[in-house]
């Protein structure tokens, strides 16, 4: 450890150890046993191009960042409460520069807080934040040892300087290389050109900045300008841009949740394209590495090996446990539904658009409809297609006992959830959009609405204050079906007809609703799991989870 190019302390650590308290360091000078001064310091990993810089902040600034936090604890009077420790790791986490546009997080304070707090003691989502932050350290290191030792400089002094700011974590002063770099015309400064633009693309990605497109934009600059040319470019342009798309997938996954709420269109589905140029990427740098040194394909190993871009986690979900879900507007209401007797389902009714005037088509409405069919035989009545599928049709179904199926598009509308929609074609009089608050002045005798529509499930208001959240599948609950199976955020049209099909097959064997749909949710993850290929991800719950069973937890087929 160096300040001003001065060794401060060394800190031995024997083969296989990964972790050391301060105060455990041997021949720890006295001064320093209470920790390091402010200041800037650099930690160099002898034997290897690891190098990072790290600030020592004055007492004053951990106090500015700490402020709230601290009254927390204070308060609790416990620094390894739960609570305590989300709130500290919280401001930690949250910090940015003087701009407040560039993140500064204090990772190493972070993570020093989590882990003084025992294992048992870590609540769920304390653990993740914990391993999101261990993500963060190893990605640096990854960052450094992607930097080659001297054998493997570009050639371009300019460049090589950049890449040992960018493994000190240095952006800004790597920018401003970049900045004042002038390559001519000839071939090197083509070249130089366009290792230029590969890494500021690496320093946007990097250092936390706010459009990251510039960063692709750099990235598909830098693979134009090295096409042809030596394959240790090519390989570092494509090992990098796959570095960048497999962290924005990650970033996309961890905050799915997040940019949902913030409006983020299909923010699943963008993770997943990201992941599959990622795994593009990284598959044309693996190509490249027999033609590099040694040194370079060690470093295409170790970087696989570090990244993990053909695995995919396998976490245990709720549906893995031995029960079933079921959900209800309130007590009070499951109480009621369940005071009514149970009853077979006497049949089966659908209503299914696969195309609809101004809307995406949806193919697998053809699968659900041909799915029902299977499970139900002769028991399956009335089927709306086409332009039959308008709102007289839609009423004229509400009104028949059994199972009912609408397959089209949906829409929440959160401050105004009487207006949310089913999308059906549009009629003489009326566009075709049934609202929620039309549904809830309807008579329906419906046992089971599947109501396969995306976001269908979603009640994010209420309509009058003190009420339950309101929204289309509670339109159906209060006009009087029993139960109903409902999506909670956009359908991916490339699972949900294997998820239908196990439902509609379990209610026709005479399972409750929410038993068949947590059975069809299971053999769809056990088919998955058993692949060779670990790599597959559609066990994120965005592809299986998206409906959900509410109302009375007994409609059966039998």
């Amino acid at each position: 450890m160096l300040r001003d190019k001065t060794e401060v302390v060394r800190v031995p650590f024997a083969a296989g150890q990964t972790r050391m308290r301060w105060t455990d360091i041997p021949a720890l000078p006295k001064t320093l046993t209470d920790g390091l001064p402010p200041g800037v310091y650099t930690l160099r990993k002898e034997g290897t191009p690891f190098e990072a810089a790290f600030t020592v902040e004055a007492p004053e600034r951990r106090a500015e960042v700490l402020r709230h936090s601290a009254e927390l604890d204070r308060l609790l009077n416990d620094l390894t409460n739960p609570l305590a420790v989300q709130a500290a790791v919280t401001e930690l986490l949250a910090q940015t520069d003087d701009t407040g546009k560039k993140p500064r997080p204090y990772l190493a304070d972070a993570l020093d807080r989590l882990e003084s707090v025992p294992e048992t003691a870590l609540t769920p989502s304390l653990k993740r934040t914990r391993d999101l932050v261990l993500r963060r350290f190893l990605d640096s290191e990854r960052a450094a040892t992607v930097n080659a030792p001297e054998e493997e400089t570009t050639g371009v002094p300019e460049i090589d300087r950049v890449r040992d700011l960018i493994a000190a974590g240095q952006w800004e002063k790597a920018s401003e290389v970049l900045d004042a770099m002038r390559p001519d015309d000839s071939a090197a400064g083509r070249r130089a050109a366009a290792l230029a633009s590969l890494y500021r693309g690496v320093i946007l990605a990097e250092a936390g900045r706010v459009d990251k497109e510039q960063a692709s934009a750099a990235f598909r600059q830098a693979l134009r300008g090295l096409e042809g040319g030596a394959p240790a470019d090519v390989y570092r342009a494509h090992n990098d841009f796959a570095n960048y798309y497999l962290g924005r997938a990650q970033d996309r996954i961890d905050n799915q949740a997040v940019q949902s709420a913030a409006g983020v269109r299909l923010p699943f589905l963008a993770a997943l394209h990201d992941w599959a140029q990622a795994r593009e990427h990284y598959q044309a740098a693996l190509e490249l590495a027999d033609q590099l040194s040694a040194n370079q394909r060690r470093a295409v190993r170790g970087n696989l090996a570090r990244r993990g871009p053909f695995e995919m986690v396998r976490p245990k979900f709720l549906v893995d446990e031995p029960f079933d879900l079921c959900y209800a507007p309130s007590l009070t209401s499951w109480d009621l539904l369940r005071r009514v007797p149970v009853r077979p389902l006497a049949g089966a009714s659908a209503l299914g658009l696969v195309a609809v005037p101004g809307a995406p088509e949806l193919p697998g409405v053809g699968e659900d409809l041909k799915n029902l069919r299977e499970a139900f035989a002769g028991k399956v009545g009335e089927v709306l297609e086409g332009e039959t599928a308008n709102k007289d049709g839609a009423r004229r179904l509400f009104r028949r006992p059994g199972l009912l199926l609408i397959a089209t598009h949906g829409n929440n509308v959160a401050d105004r959830p009487l207006r949310s929609t089913l999308l059906l074609c549009p009629g003489k009089d009326d566009d075709g959009r049934l609202t929620a608050g039309e549904i809830y002045d309807s008579e329906v005798k419906a046992d089971l609405v599947v109501l396969g529509a995306c976001y269908s499930g979603l009640a994010d208001r209420s309509p009058l204050p003190g009420d339950d959240l309101f929204g289309l599948q509670r339109a159906f609950l209060e006009a009087g079906a029993r139960g109903v199976v409902s999506g909670q955020w956009d359908v991916y049209d490339g699972t949900e007809p294997e998820l239908m099909k196990g439902l509609f097959r379990g209610v026709a064997e005479g399972k409750s609703a929410p038993a068949a749909l947590a059975a069809s949710q299971r053999a769809f993850l056990a088919r998955l799991r058993a692949a060779k290929d670990n790599s597959d991800p559609w066990t994120h719950p965005y592809f299986w989870a998206v409906f959900t069973a509410a109302g009375d937890d007994r409609a059966a087929g039998k």
